[in-house]
């Protein structure tokens, strides 16, 4: 579980900026919109003004060339004009000029544009009258003319802030937009990171599971294997079936784990190979000597090689595992096997499953004991230590089937003597003669 702290808060710190970029991405966006909404309408006021300005000269030259040419087609465009400027565009216009902090000192360009066209439809009145000199008097006095100079500077003033505003908005919408890029990029590649880490733990979690279950029916079929073997072995009648039992699990338990089996014989001063798998598999040692095993010495599983022990060196078996056989207090022999089964990732378990098989084998070995013992003593004498009559009739009917002549049955007869031997203690003895008699 500690293994995917590290990853899970990985993930959660590259999903948190990536949150993080996607509200600032967003929030940008929206100042952007903003800023685009504010430069439309200053460039609109801008337009606005230059339109003001435009009627302005528009007004003036009809009034020069009404002047000079006396033409009633340049009244008309003067009325288009001044109509113009008195319309409520050109009005809010002319008030957001007047409150702009760029026009700041300077007069109100409403009350000089009203006077000028005042003024303009007066000489207007004076030429269709005609008072020319009178007009062209108060034209060379250049007041209207300084009054219209005032307007248009003003007008140009709003102009020119209106496009440093613009400007100015511009860049800094185009650095939102740029920063807003950035954030989107790196928003995209921390959720492409952090797919990628969610795939990566989805893959590693399907291995691992996949990992596990295939374990786990190993162990099942390890488990498997052991009880079938516990079964069987239980069915054996002798060393020999023992031996077949073992050699026959050893490898479905362990695969690709060479090993033996050795039995104590029957002086005990020594171990005989009774079986080694897999077949052809050539056994370390035929016998040797239970003090050249440290299996056996300590009593428990050793590994040769192990903390600098070693079993002797005439068994040739440096890093092989040792597991001695024992049940109700008596070591019948030892499960030796490879060095496969102490080197690997899976050291341990085989370890376990060594101990379980020789666990199981020292049981079958120790109730095949108890068997031969117990059968022993019921065909022997418990005092002399000579066959009794169990033993005989065990034996006589095999014995006499291999030499009876084909046309005769045997015939028996039991003498007890009713005496003991004086002094020795014997009990009285039981004698079984046998003859021969025609069918």
């Amino acid at each position: 579980m500690s293994d995917l702290k590290g990853p899970r808060r990985l993930l959660l710190a590259i999903t948190l900026c990536g949150l993080l970029g996607t509200g600032g991405a967003g929030f940008g966006y929206l100042e952007s919109l903003r800023l685009q909404s504010s430069v439309l309408q200053r460039e609109e006021q801008q337009n606005a003004a230059n339109r003001l300005r435009q009627n302005l000269v528009e007004a003036e030259s009809a009034v020069r060339a009404y002047l000079l040419y006396r033409q009633i087609d340049y009244t008309e465009r003067f009325h288009r004009a001044a109509a113009a400027i008195e319309g409520a565009e050109a009005q809010g216009i002319m008030r957001l000029i007047d409150t702009d902090p760029s026009t700041t000192g300077a007069p109100p360009v409403s009350g000089i544009i009203e006077r000028a066209l005042a003024e303009r439809r007066i000489a207007i009145r004076n030429i269709s009258r005609g008072e020319v000199e009178g007009v062209m008097a108060r034209g060379a006095a250049g007041d209207a003319r300084r009054v219209t100079d005032a307007a248009q500077l003003s007008i140009a003033r709003f102009i020119d802030a209106c496009r440093a505003d613009v400007a100015a908005m511009t860049a800094r919408m185009r650095t939102i937009q740029t920063i807003v890029l950035g954030l989107v990029a790196s928003s995209s590649l921390l959720s492409g990171l952090a797919l990628w880490l969610a795939w990566m733990q989805i893959r590693r979690r399907s291995r691992d599971a996949a990992i596990a279950g295939t374990r786990l029916v190993a162990r099942s079929d390890e488990v498997g294997a052991l009880l079938r073997m516990n079964e069987m072995l239980q069915a054996c009648q002798t060393r020999e079936d023992i031996e077949g039992v073992v050699t026959h699990t050893a490898q479905r338990v362990l695969p690709g784990a060479p090993g033996s089996l050795y039995i104590f014989a029957n002086s005990r001063d020594r171990l005989d190979r009774a079986a080694v798998w897999p077949p052809g598999e050539t056994a370390m040692v035929d016998h040797f000597s239970p003090s050249a095993c440290w299996a056996l010495k300590r009593g428990r599983p050793h590994a040769c090689g192990a903390d600098g022990l070693s079993c002797d060196a005439q068994l040739g078996c440096r890093g092989a595992l040792c597991v001695p056989m024992a049940a109700r207090g008596e070591v019948y022999g030892v499960l030796r096997f490879d060095a496969a089964v102490t080197h690997g990732p899976d050291a341990e378990h085989q370890h376990r499953l060594a101990d379980a098989l020789a666990d199981g084998v020292s049981m079958a070995l120790a109730n095949l004991s108890l068997r031969e013992k117990l059968r022993g003593e019921a065909l022997r004498d418990s005092l002399t230590g000579l066959y009794n009559r169990r033993f005989l009739e065990e034996v006589a009917p095999a014995f006499l089937q291999q030499t009876a002549p084909p046309s005769a049955s045997p015939c028996w007869t039991w003498i007890t003597s009713s005496r003991s031997t004086i002094g020795m203690g014997t009990p009285p003895a039981t004698r079984c003669c046998a003859a021969w008699r025609p069918r």
